[in-house]
């Protein structure tokens, strides 16, 4: 319907997950290929939504530092979508916190895929890109 959708969750692993679907402006997209310096040939308006992304991963925590900015594939084994993956960590609670988010541009739309967990527990992260990939679709990427 051309608006904003969110969904939360908790993981079996306790993680917390978001998952932000939105429309994105006309001919909006992600980067185009894995190398290369973070979102350099994405869109400015990926790169804006990159920007608010992070923001909101900073927002209640203390300390907050964003550790790793990079390209990432879904589904790398299929060629699937390519976009922005963005780490921050800091404290929450009084305790490490970690903060990722999966940003990526598909058919017309953002998707902002979201993990939060403890800052110990970074290794288990990964397993959530096969949620990502499944909520995206494996390629062929659909033409509106």
């Amino acid at each position: 319907s051309g608006k904003t959708a969110a969904v939360e969750y908790r993981s079996r692993a306790g993680w917390q997950v978001n998952i932000t679907v939105k429309p994105a402006t006309n001919g909006a997209h992600g980067p185009s290929k894995l190398d290369g310096d973070s979102s350099s040939d994405a869109t400015p308006a990926f790169r804006k939504e990159l920007e608010a992304s992070v923001q909101t991963l900073s927002n209640g925590l203390t300390n907050s530092k964003t550790v790793s900015s990079q390209r990432f594939r879904v589904a790398p084994q299929q060629k699937g979508v390519i976009g922005m993956k963005v780490v921050v960590n800091g404290r929450l609670n009084d305790q490490p916190a970690s903060r990722e988010v999966l940003l990526l541009e598909r058919n017309g739309f953002f998707v902002a895929f979201t993990v939060e967990y403890a800052e110990k527990q970074w290794s288990g992260a990964g397993l959530a890109y096969t949620d990502v990939a499944h909520f995206v679709g494996w390629p062929p990427r659909i033409t509106p």
